[in-house]
């Protein structure tokens, strides 16, 4: 499953801002020059690993400052709908900025 969705999000990975790109360990191991990891060299296993750090790294964020991460989750939904593609739809930006705007008090 996790080989499967990673080949389908690559795309997307490319398309998005190197400085953006994962930092986690797993990512690390496998970065390219222009800063982007090389998701498609990770086999199942680190794939899994990397989703644990990913979503571990996201509750530590939203705990020490809930407010900049709903900020971050704002940048990346408008930096989508103001650079819209096929594989990346305004959509799913709109989306983002629903979901930032009901984590706004």
């Amino acid at each position: 499953m996790f080989g499967c969705c990673i080949v389908q999000c690559l795309p997307v990975i490319d398309h998005m801002p190197a400085e953006w790109s994962c930092h986690c360990a797993v990512c690390s191991a496998v970065r390219a020059e222009d800063g982007r990891p090389e998701v498609g060299r990770l086999n199942t296993e680190a794939l899994k690993r990397h989703f644990l750090l990913c979503r571990h790294a996201e509750f530590e964020r939203a705990d020490q400052d809930f407010d900049a991460d709903v900020s971050n989750l704002s940048e990346v939904g408008q930096w989508v709908v103001d650079n819209e593609t096929d594989l990346l739809p305004e959509s799913h930006g709109l989306r983002l900025l629903v979901w930032a705007d009901a984590l706004t008090p």
